[in-house]
C-alpha cells in the first residue's frame, strides 16, 4: 500500500499479494458488520478470512483522486443487506486512491476460457455445482459491466483447488478439467491455483509485467466527490448482479419460499440504499 501511495513500480506478484489483502479486508469487514449489527438476519458464516483468501476469481479497479489534501480510509458497499448475504464486492478509499474489488465463484472463468460452473444447487447449506470444460478461448469484456473511465482494471483467475469438495468431504478431483495448456499458460502458479494478473480487458487483455512497472497507474485523476459517488454506485450495482447470480441456484422445494422471500426483502432494502446514494449527487 505504501508503494501504491507513492505511485511506485509494481510487479505481478505485488498485485497477487495486494489482492490477497483485499480478500482479507473485505471478509473482515463482513464479519465485523455482522458482529456490530448483532447479526439480525441470523446469517451463519460458512467461511472466514483464512479460508477465503485467494480462492475465487477476483478483480480490482484502481482509480486515482485529484490531490486535494484529504487523507484517511473509508469503505463503500458494506452497509447493504446484499453484502451481508454475498460479501463479494466493496470499494476501499485510501488517501488519493479508490480500489473497487470483486471476488466471486467463477466470476469470469467462462469468458476467460477456464472451466466454469454451468449449474449450482444449494444442498444442505452448501453449493453443489456441475463443472464444465473451459473453451480455451477468451471473450472480452471479461465482465459485462460498464465502469467509469480512467481507472486501471486488474484481473486474476483462480483455480478453486482449496474449496471444491466431493460429497464425502474429500478434495474434489478436478485436475482433468484444469490440466490443459491454456490454463497452465494463464497461471502464475498452477499448483496453488493462482492465475496470472491481467490488465484492462474491455477490448484488449494483457498480461501484467513480471518485472516492476508503472503501467498500473490510472490514466487520469478524478475529483473526490465524483469518483467516490461513482464507486459507491458501482459497488451497489455489482453486489446486486452477484446476488441475483446466487438466486439462479436450484433450492430444495422445502426452503424455496423462505429463500426467495428473504431475497426479495434484501433487494428492496438494497434498492432503497442505492436510490439514496443516487439522490446524494443530485
Amino acid at each position: 500500500m505504501t508503494r501504491i501511495m507513492a505511485r511506485d513500480r509494481l510487479a505481478d506478484h505485488d498485485w497477487d499479494l495486494f489482492l490477497d489483502w483485499l480478500d482479507k479486508i473485505r471478509v473482515g469487514l463482513w464479519l465485523g458488520m455482522l458482529l456490530l449489527n448483532k447479526n439480525y438476519r441470523d446469517i451463519s458464516p460458512r467461511f472466514f478470512i483464512d479460508t477465503r483468501m485467494g480462492t475465487k476469481d477476483r478483480f480490482v479497479l484502481v482509480y486515482e483522486i485529484e490531490n486535494d489534501g484529504q487523507e484517511g480510509i473509508n469503505w463503500l458497499g458494506t452497509e447493504t443487506p446484499l453484502f451481508e448475504y454475498t460479501p463479494s464486492c466493496f470499494a476501499l478509499v485510501v488517501n488519493d486512491f479508490i480500489f473497487l474489488n470483486v471476488s466471486f465463484d467463477f466470476l469470469f472463468s467462462k469468458r476467460l476460457g477456464f472451466p466454469y460452473a454451468s449449474r449450482v444447487e444449494i444442498h444442505d447449506g452448501r453449493d453443489r455445482i456441475d463443472l464444465e470444460n473451459g473453451t480455451g478461448k477468451t471473450q472480452l469484456p471479461l465482465l459485462q459491466k460498464t465502469f467509469t473511465r480512467g481507472g486501471t482494471r486488474l484481473w486474476q483467475p483462480i483455480i478453486p483447488w482449496r474449496h471444491l469438495r466431493s460429497d464425502d468431504g474429500s478434495t474434489a478431483d478436478v485436475l482433468g478439467y484444469y490440466d490443459t495448456a491454456f490454463v497452465r499458460d494463464h497461471c502464475l502458479n498452477f499448483d496453488t491455483g493462482k492465475g496470472k494478473i491481467f490488465s484492462n480487458g474491455s477490448d484488449v487483455l494483457a498480461e501484467y509485467p513480471s518485472t516492476p512497472s508503472v503501467s498500473w497507474i490510472p490514466s487520469q485523476r478524478h475529483a473526490r466527490e465524483y469518483i467516490v459517488h461513482r464507486s459507491a454506485l458501482a459497488a451497489a450495482d455489482l453486489l446486486e448482479m452477484l446476488f441475483r447470480e446466487r438466486l439462479t441456484a436450484v433450492v430444495p422445494a422445502e426452503y424455496k419460499a423462505d429463500f426467495h422471500a428473504s431475497a426479495s426483502s434484501a433487494l428492496r432494502l438494497h434498492r432503497t440504499i442505492t436510490n439514496h446514494i443516487l439522490r446524494q449527487q443530485r
